[in-house]
């Protein structure tokens, strides 16, 4: 059997998180939970990072026209990097999401997580609400598929950790630091804790149907 290439992972610029669910998967709309967050920058800092994706896009694309064997392969008009006409920071956001849960062919069930760092690579703790606002930088895997009833060929962002550069906390119930009259402080947000490095040895499951790999933060 051949061995299954390796995703590479990919990380955003840095910018402000937009409707982030990364402690916590949200179960609104699917109940097996899924994480997102999107990623506000601007059309400069976008344009930069579709030409990273840009070489991976066309030669998943080619690989998918040549298993069509001379059949079309159309492509999607949804990309996960668009610009955001809400008037919000920067003009642009990159989309990235992951299932909470994925179920391997012999039935195993996988609880998947997104990994969560402060500004030094430390861990985050999960209990501490990563709320928009937070200036970030988001590890994110591509995933192509071609799905002709959702319109062909497509790629997907897979969520796969968040740096956090400046935390903006959510605490339901409680104010906010801005409503006692704190303001940020020069240096940026760090938590202290285990090291990052003492993080590597914990697994996770590999964002697959199939098999399991240790998180990184590749930051």
């Amino acid at each position: 059997m051949a061995t299954k290439k390796k995703r590479p992972t990919l990380i955003t610029p840095e910018g402000y998180a937009r409707y982030p669910w990364v402690n916590t998967p949200d179960t609104k709309f699917n109940e097996n939970g899924e994480y997102r967050i999107g990623v506000l920058v601007t059309k400069k800092e976008a344009d930069a990072f579709k030409k990273q994706i840009q070489p991976l896009y066309d030669a998943a694309y080619e690989a998918e026209v040549m298993k069509a064997d001379g059949d079309e392969v159309t492509k999607t008009k949804s990309f996960p990097i668009v610009e955001n006409k809400d008037g919000d920071e920067g003009g642009w956001e990159i989309k990235a999401k992951l299932k909470a849960k994925v179920v391997s062919r012999d039935g195993t069930v996988h609880e998947l997580k997104v990994g969560l760092f402060d500004s030094q690579g430390a861990p985050h703790p999960k209990d501490v609400l990563i709320a928009g606002g937070s200036r970030v930088r988001v590890a994110v895997k591509p995933k192509f598929w071609n799905v002709p009833a959702v319109g062909g060929f497509g790629m997907t962002l897979e969520l796969d950790a968040v740096q956090v550069i400046d935390l903006k906390a959510f605490t339901p119930g409680e104010r906010s630091a801005e409503s006692f009259g704190f303001t940020s402080v020069e240096g940026g947000y760090v938590h202290g804790g285990e090291t990052f490095d003492e993080q590597l040895d914990q697994p996770n499951a590999e964002k697959t149907e199939e098999t399991e790999e240790l998180l990184t933060g590749d930051f």
